[in-house]
């Protein structure tokens, strides 16, 4: 961590950042004041900090992870950053001295699901003297800490901490959810976000005790549960209807990992939900699937439902709602307009009066390409907004290829002839090499948002245009396993159209352990990565020594390794969710590797 930044809010005003997105509404804005062009030139580095965690993978080198996507609080001149190990730490925004770092140890769970080690940041409340500092760590807790010393406020849950896997209608197994965003306080209630293991990832179906998508509410003093929205609707619950042959008694996913937006005067909270299992075969889930990507108003209070939109019916392209939505106070034809715009990883923009949730400008639903798949049925419709127009190219056409010569032209044809590719919503598919999906999984929008100036209502959106190939595969056994393919849009002349790299995940067996990931890339499909090259041997030594060091702690974890099977090696994917990482190796202690 540089000390740039801090120096910078100073300048710009009172120095405070006391929210993860700026504030409850999402605007990731502060008012410039004396930081400009002509000011950021002269701005020099004032001190450098080092991550708590940089010890532990001194120590444990497997636990390694790839990237620090922290935004830290500034607060009354000290700066609160979570690591991506879920330790907090208090630093001296003058010095750069830790003046206290709290270490939940949720790294001796293992490696938490998604993107492995991943915090995003911490969250903070007070009233008075009493000044919280709230985390959600990658083993699935939510805690509160006393800002000034860094303790656990023992008043609060369970001695500080309470365990986000308890109190839901069915048993959640640890190792398949994390809390990767900040929690939001609205009023006086707290409401954390949960990661959930998309069961793709494993390449096999969705298992019947697959963590639900519920959102649970806790008092912020006293860290006792107010509410509790389950997702997918229960029997009798508004939604409900929308899920087929019983499919919401066993569906899971479909859960809040980003984190959600606020207004106080309103009273509502707005969450940004995902996509249920399986994120591309939808079969076993028959309907348009309430309220899998979708954005929900609640109460903040009682956790009633005040409006929803679904932005994705019965998904099957994985375009979970990505981030907060930004709460705008527009002027429309002469009207305002309490607005909630929420950008979406196929590129819309998506805006509705946040009060009622009625759209803002007109939404169309146009038909879209059907899925050919066995068991399979698409949604014959998707919502299309009138506006904004759409920020990123949406779907694939042979007009989108490399044309700098015909030469290359002609060879971004044939590669592009290997894939079924169509219209945005184009269904994945099970001949030739998939469907080419843009935008991909990773958008579009991400995780990182967008910003707005209050004063203009100027949205600002960083996306990513990064192609996607994915491919269902007919088991014996009738279950759908993926072949997925990362790839990313290449500058180079030789490259032409799309380099996707191969991923190939086995189906599991077993109900509660996790099958062996490996990416093939060069090497071909299905082999692992970590068999071939010349870093073969260390990645293999390296798994054998934490399945050592596993036996000896005897932790108390399902799910690392399949029966009957040698730990195996993970590769990582650079430029992930934009952010140039290091291509590197990972015992298949993790959970899984997206979001």
């Amino acid at each position: 961590m540089l000390g740039a930044a801090p120096l910078a809010m100073a300048a710009a005003g009172d120095g405070n950042w006391t929210e993860y997105n700026g504030d409850k509404a999402g605007s990731r804005y502060l008012a410039g004041g004396k930081v400009n062009a002509q000011s950021v030139k002269s701005m020099k580095v004032a001190w450098r900090w080092a991550m708590p965690d940089n010890k532990i993978w001194q120590d444990n080198a497997e636990l390694r992870t790839w990237v620090n996507q922290s935004t830290p609080l500034a607060i009354d001149g000290v700066l609160y950053s979570s690591s991506p190990m879920s330790m907090v730490s208090a630093i001296d925004g003058k010095t750069g001295k830790t003046l206290w770092t709290y270490d939940p140890k949720a790294y001796v769970e293992g490696t938490p699901p998604n993107l492995g080690f991943i915090s995003r940041g911490v969250s903070y409340w007070a009233d008075g003297e009493d000044k919280r500092i709230l985390v959600g760590t990658g083993d699935g807790y939510l805690i509160a800490l006393n800002a000034k010393t860094g303790k656990p406020i023992e008043s609060w849950g369970d001695k500080g901490r309470i365990d986000m896997t308890k109190g839901l209608r069915r048993f959640v197994d640890r190792s398949l959810v994390a809390l990767t965003s900040p929690p939001i306080v609205c009023g006086n209630t707290i409401v954390p976000s949960l990661a959930v293991l998309d069961s793709f990832a494993v390449g096999r179906a969705p298992m019947k005790n697959h963590p639900p998508g519920d959102i649970q509410a806790f008092d912020i003093r006293s860290g006792k549960r107010v509410w509790h929205f389950e997702q997918p609707p229960q029997e009798g619950q508004p939604g409900n209807e929308t899920w087929e042959d019983g499919s919401w008694k066993t569906t899971g996913s479909a859960n809040m990992w980003a984190r959600p937006s606020c207004d106080e005067e309103l009273g509502l909270v707005y969450l940004p939900f995902s996509t249920p299992t399986n994120d591309f075969y939808g079969g076993h889930r028959k309907g348009n699937g309430l309220f899998g990507e979708s954005v929900v108003a609640l109460n903040a209070k009682t956790g009633k439902i005040a409006w929803y939109q679904q932005i994705v019916h019965h998904g099957l392209w994985d375009y979970d709602l990505p981030t907060a939505p930004n709460l705008m106070d527009l002027t429309v034809n002469g009207k305002k307009v309490k607005a909630l715009a929420q950008v979406t990883k196929q590129g819309f923009v998506f805006t509705f009066d946040r009060s009622t949730g009625a759209p803002v400008w007109p939404i169309t639903e146009k038909p879209v390409p059907q899925s050919t798949v066995p068991g399979e049925r698409s949604s014959l419709t998707q919502p299309f907004p009138s506006l904004p127009a759409p920020f990123v190219q949406q779907g694939v056409s042979e007009d989108d290829l490399i044309d700098l010569t015909p030469q290359l032209k002609e060879e971004a044809k044939k590669i592009l002839s290997r894939y079924n590719y169509g219209p945005l919503y184009y269904p994945p598919t099970t001949d030739k090499a998939g469907t080419l999906q843009v935008p991909g999984v990773l958008g579009g929008a991400s995780w990182a948002g967008a910003a707005h100036n209050p004063k203009t209502n100027v949205l600002y959106v960083p996306s990513f245009t990064i192609p996607f190939g994915i491919k269902l595969k007919k088991e014996n056994e009738g279950v759908l396993r993926l072949h997925r393919h990362l790839g990313r849009r290449r500058r180079s002349a030789r490259s032409a159209a799309v380099q996707a790299p191969f991923l190939h995940r086995h189906r599991d067996r077993h109900e509660h352990r996790q099958a062996p990931v490996a990416r093939a890339g060069r090497q071909g499909p299905g082999r692992s990565p970590g068999d071939q090259g010349p870093e073969a041997g260390p990645r293999r030594r390296a798994a054998r020594k934490l399945h050592r060091a596993d036996r000896r702690r005897a932790l108390p974890r399902t799910g690392r390794y399949e029966l009957g099977a040698r730990p195996v090696v993970a590769r990582q994917c650079a430029d992930h969710a934009g952010d140039r990482g290091r291509e590197g190796a990972l015992p298949v202690r993790a959970r899984r590797a997206h979001r």
